[in-house]
């Protein structure tokens, strides 16, 4: 290898470190990605509680409503 393709070489292996040592701070660590899932997962919970909440007044009120339409003498 010349001495010209040796400073070539070393000139683009800092160009890449360059870019890497730009990326990696952006990059999502074991932790973060830890914490993400246990955001997510509690996020879940209260996303089923409040869909199950919304479930049960639906149906509450869809029980009421055939209560007080159901014609006369009609098991209710």
């Amino acid at each position: 290898m010349t001495t010209t393709e040796m400073e070539e070489a070393i000139t683009n292996i800092d160009a890449r470190t360059t870019r890497i040592e730009q990326v990696l701070p952006t990059l999502a660590t074991k932790d973060d990605i830890k914490a993400a899932r246990e955001h997510a997962e509690a996020l879940a919970k209260d996303a089923r509680l409040h869909a199950t909440i919304l479930y049960e007044d639906i149906r509450d009120t869809l029980k009421t409503i055939r209560e007080n339409t159901a014609p006369p003498g009609r098991d209710r």
